[in-house]
């Protein structure tokens, strides 16, 4: 998922990130209706990180929901299985 780091000067130095979102896909809007992450292909690294504007906007899209799989759901749930 894009999480530029940014770093904040101050007294001290602060490590920050950012999470973008896009639309939910099929996979994820039984669990947030609206909203997911923008998740990218490995192809797609470099046009992010040295892309135009432009060419980053267009890869914020719905991640292909048949590229994932739910591994753990349900109430009170704080991880995923491992393994």
């Amino acid at each position: 998922m894009p999480a530029p780091n940014n770093s904040h000067k101050g007294p001290e130095e602060t490590e920050t990130y950012t999470v973008i979102t896009t639309s939910a896909n099929e996979i994820v809007k039984p669990i947030h209706p609206q909203r997911m992450p923008v998740i990218l292909e490995p192809e797609d690294y470099e046009q992010w990180m040295n892309g135009s504007a432009e060419e980053a906007f267009e890869l914020l899209q719905p991640f292909d929901a048949d590229k994932m799989q739910i591994v753990l759901s349900g109430e009170g749930e704080k991880s995923d299985a491992v393994g």
